[in-house]
């Protein structure tokens, strides 16, 4: 089971932040730098949100600040820039997702994107990035919105979740950006 936690930037949320530049995938740091250097919003819209999925079944979730277990995040401790770990007791984080109304790649023609999925290794094959786009989905879809898109460089990965590929775009950054889109319902199907 997992938990979505809204980012808002409250006092006590800093760890979940410190937690991205530690990840492989480049866009970790990218998105690290947009939130604290505050361009997130002007980058993405007024309405983005970014998530942090914590993985509550974890052993972990149950120690309430036990300092013995670590998870290793793409080659590096998961601990903050105090040495501090920024698991805490109500589980591990196990990913992150957000909704945007620009990707890093603006497409004026429209407004509503999920963006930046990313599924820490150890959780990889359990089908998260699938429960991510969904709980996504489910979010943009209780707004009232009822089309969404992802830019991405991976083509086979959203089709299985219900998405169409639009077309492939010079992002200037890729060697292939993907434009998918998926018409919403009110309650994704899971």
């Amino acid at each position: 089971m997992v938990k979505f936690e809204l980012y808002t930037g409250d006092p006590g949320q800093e760890k979940l932040l410190e937690a991205l530049p530690t990840i492989e995938w480049g866009a970790g740091k990218f998105l690290y730098k947009e939130i604290t250097g505050g361009m997130f919003h002007q980058q993405h819209g007024k309405s983005a949100r970014l998530y942090f999925v914590r993985d509550t079944n974890s052993e972990g979730a149950d120690r309430k600040g036990a300092d013995c277990e670590r998870i290793n995040r793409g080659g590096a401790d998961h601990r903050n820039a105090d040495g501090d770990d920024a698991d805490r007791e109500d589980g591990p984080l196990a990913g992150f997702g957000a909704i945007v109304e620009q990707d890093y790649h603006p497409v004026p023609e429209w407004q509503r994107w999920i963006a930046f999925v990313y599924v820490w290794p150890e959780y990889r094959g359990r089908q998260l990035s699938r429960e991510i786009v969904q709980f996504l989905e489910g979010e943009i879809a209780a707004a009232g919105e009822r089309e969404v898109h992802i830019l991405t460089q991976h083509r086979g990965l959203y089709e299985k979740y219900g998405y169409e590929l639009v077309r492939e775009e010079d992002d200037g950054r890729h060697a292939h950006a993907y434009i998918y889109h998926k018409e919403l319902t009110e309650s994704p199907t899971k």
